[in-house]
């Protein structure tokens, strides 16, 4: 027996991957993002069949998201869209999908966002939040009003669509008033106003 090699996986403990999602958890509610990712990195690549695998995955989205890691945090949000229909990763969806958004807006690339709210139509309306109401909104506001650095050098600025503008009101006053999101979508009618 003194001879024999212990293989790692029979060195680690039957709760593993619980601990380990726990240490990413503190370091995420630490806003150490960047350790966070690493330990949810590790989760998700090697131990893609259990349970915590959905939690894992999200958070590493969300933990890249909020390092800056945009393009990383998308691929990421992006998997979890890809598994709308495996119940597991239905509590994520919509925050996912808010955060695609955003990323979308802050780097002014908005190629496949009307996929997701394609994937996202297929699922109950029952299981449809006010959130995706709310992020559609956004999402067409932005579209339909540029950024200031879009704007071209010597004109009086950027350009703004005014038909999609009415679809973002419209958008917006769709958000049901009892959501948390009610306020921010009255907001934003203000705004177009």
């Amino acid at each position: 027996l003194a001879g024999q090699t212990v293989q790692r996986a029979a060195v680690r403990s039957r709760t593993y991957v619980e601990e380990r999602l726990t240490d990413g958890e503190l370091f995420y509610r630490l806003q150490d993002y960047v350790r966070a990712s690493i330990i949810f990195t590790d989760l998700v690549e090697n131990f893609s069949n259990h349970p915590s695998y959905p939690d894992a995955l999200f958070l590493l989205s969300d933990s890249l998201f909020s390092a800056g890691d945009y393009l990383g945090a998308r691929g990421r949000f992006r998997q979890i869209l890809d598994r709308s229909e495996d119940f597991a990763f239905r509590p994520f969806l919509q925050r996912a999908l808010g955060r695609l958004i955003e990323i979308a807006i802050h780097t002014r690339n908005f190629d496949g966002v009307e996929e997701y709210f394609s994937r996202l139509s297929r699922l109950p309306p029952s299981e449809i939040e006010a959130a995706t109401t709310y992020y559609r909104a956004k999402y067409l506001y932005s579209r339909a009003v540029p950024a200031e650095d879009a704007a071209t050098p010597g004109t009086e600025g950027p350009s703004i669509d005014l038909a999609a503008l009415d679809q973002a009101r419209q958008a917006f006053e769709g958000v049901a008033e009892g959501s948390p999101f009610y306020p921010q979508s009255r907001y934003f009618v203000g705004v177009i106003y």
